[in-house]
């Protein structure tokens, strides 16, 4: 068996220390961007000129059977008519220098979308006969041409933690949605270039709202007038802010202890 003297076993933990460093700028992260405690929409709002007349409060999510909260005690409620397609619009993506690093940065958005059949038919008893479904989503920026809109797909990487495909087939309660970030691309109106969202935002610091929209449609068989869809804990995960300075860090803190090592070899 290989043993180690003292210095041996400190250029080792060193080394695995370097690796850790060198590795922790890819590391993935959550950043939320929705919570909606103590009654704040965090920035949230109903998309402009849309049908349904979607509407939203932040709301305890206790007041659900089940509760709809799985971060903190507040959800969003969007309240939306009957056939209606787009209810919410996200806080500012790129509203401060840290947020906007961040979006650019995560690899997808994913949200806890609650459900409820007596959300969906007005209370009636029998259960919900109709369909409800967030089974798309969309990113838009105060640039001309820059509506990016993508149909939830598991092929694309997109995932339904109950497996329903963004729908609430026929279960009620909460199920985590996650859309793969890459999935949105468009021509830069400027260059007329295909690139992901993300990259046309990094190409474009005058870009100053940036913004995803979330879908609440129901409807058909027995669905009330207006029904209403509950959100929590929207996050974009898989963030890496500064992936090459901090894996250089670490590389470079290796290089000198290494060094070292060598002098007092």
């Amino acid at each position: 068996m290989l043993r180690l003297n003292g210095s041996g076993r400190l250029l080792g933990a060193a080394v695995a220390l370097c690796v850790v460093l060198a590795f922790a700028g890819r590391g993935l992260g959550d950043v939320v961007v929705g919570n909606f405690e103590n009654g704040s929409l965090d920035g949230w709002q109903a998309p402009p000129g849309q049908g349904g007349n979607p509407t939203l409060a932040a709301v305890p999510g206790s007041t659900t059977t089940p509760p709809s909260n799985t971060l903190g005690d507040g959800v969003l409620q969007v309240n939306i008519g009957s056939g209606a397609f787009w209810g919410a619009n996200s806080v500012n993506l790129v509203g401060t220098p840290q947020l906007r690093d961040e979006f650019i940065h995560a690899t997808a958005v994913s949200f806890d979308l609650t459900m409820l059949a007596n959300q969906l038919n007005g209370g009636a008893a029998g259960g919900f006969t109709g369909f409800a479904q967030s089974n798309e989503m969309a990113i838009n920026a105060n640039m001309a041409n820059t509506f990016s809109q993508h149909a939830f797909s598991t092929a694309a990487g997109d995932s339904d933690s109950l497996g329903h495909s963004a729908q609430w087939g026929g279960t009620d309660g909460t199920r985590t949605l996650t859309y793969q970030l890459s999935n949105f691309t468009l021509a830069d109106p400027t260059s007329g270039t295909m690139e992901s969202y993300q990259q046309f935002v990094a190409a474009h610091p005058e870009v100053t709202d940036v913004r995803f929209w979330f879908v609440t449609q129901f409807g058909a068989g027995n669905a009330a007038p207006t029904g209403n869809f509950y959100f929590d804990n929207v996050r974009l995960t898989g963030v890496v802010p500064e992936p090459a300075s901090l894996g250089l860090l670490g590389l470079t803190g290796c290089v000198l202890l290494s060094r070292r090592r060598g002098r007092n070899a």
